[in-house]
């Protein structure tokens, strides 16, 4: 429930919002409060110690926002003693690259990466925030989806997480590697997480080409529900597309707000992936089907936090 909009405003009031008991400790530099999403019409500055005041909290509320995304190809990046394509450990898409993240945020990073043997997917350092994996899968396999799904809350005093991962020596492996990492507020616990495969199923021998996101049901009320689609080409009956198509706003499911894709390159079995979200409290979500315009062999994502 939102902070009232008008009449005189408490420090207690707001510190109410945040989930903090009546008549406890507050102050306005606390990182909680200016964690708030503001109303519209209003700003809240996020950095600690500047300057803030009690009339920015009006309508501001703990509701999910985004705070940002940034996305990396590392297509062209390899190895120049083996040939192996490569996603550098220092050169994955950070949290820092995006502006206003700040301590308590919630990272997820979809890494998507063409057919090969993968020697290493993750490197993750003692030192480094914590690391939950959702979902690894690496393959050398035809038509299979090869990547990871992961997520973490933010902490500035610790390193970021990275991938690593030396696409092995397939003949596929020049098909390349992206991710995309998109940061939210306001939520910071995992309630549901399932993914879905529409390849080889029984009515086409290359699978349904549209993206259907399962149904999840969590283990407790979720704020934020994500849906995002893995894709590999599909135009013919070779199951791709040599012109290449990206996953475009207007594809993802209805009622959900599509935030970004990326696609690895325009070659044959180049992936492409896209990422939408939708802010509402349920148990169970179901996101119903993507619907891009150009045929694809497709794994949907669907995934709730609070």
């Amino acid at each position: 429930m939102a902070i009232k909009t008008s009449g005189a405003l408490s420090l207690n009031e707001i510190h109410a919002e945040v989930g903090g008991a009546s008549g406890t400790t507050v102050s306005l530099n606390d990182t909680d409060l200016r964690g708030l999403t503001p109303a519209s019409g209003y700003s809240i500055n996020s950095t600690s110690g500047t300057q803030i005041s009690i009339g920015d909290f009006y309508g501001a509320s703990n509701a999910p926002s985004l705070v940002g995304y940034t996305t990396t190809t590392m297509s062209t990046i390899f190895d120049p003693t083996t040939g192996a394509r490569l996603w550098d450990t220092t050169a994955g898409p950070q949290p820092g690259a995006i502006s206003g993240i700040q301590n308590g945020d919630l990272c997820l990073l979809s890494v998507l990466y063409g057919q090969s043997t993968v020697n290493s997917i993750a490197n993750v350092p003692s030192s480094s925030n914590t690391y939950n994996n959702l979902y690894s899968r690496g393959s050398a396999a035809s038509y299979i989806y090869n990547g990871i799904m992961a997520w973490w809350i933010y902490d500035s005093t610790k390193s970021s997480y990275k991938v690593s991962s030396n696409l092995g020596s397939s003949s596929y492996r020049g098909y390349g590697l992206n991710g995309i990492l998109v940061v939210f507020r306001n939520v910071t616990t995992l309630q549901g997480y399932g993914y879905a495969s529409k390849v080889y199923t029984t009515a086409d021998t290359y699978g349904s080409r549209r993206g259907d996101p399962p149904s999840v049901t969590g283990s407790g009320n979720s704020k934020l529900w994500l849906s995002i689609l893995w894709s590999i080409d599909g135009t013919g009956s070779q199951g791709y597309n040599n012109s290449g198509y990206s996953l475009v706003n207007g594809d993802q499911s209805s009622g959900y707000t599509f935030i970004t894709s990326k696609r690895m390159n325009a070659g044959q079995f180049s992936r492409s992936q896209a990422i939408s979200y939708k802010i509402a409290t349920s148990t169970t979500e179901d996101p119903g089907l993507w619907n891009p315009t150009t045929d694809y062999y497709t794994l949907g994502h669907t995934i709730g936090f609070s």
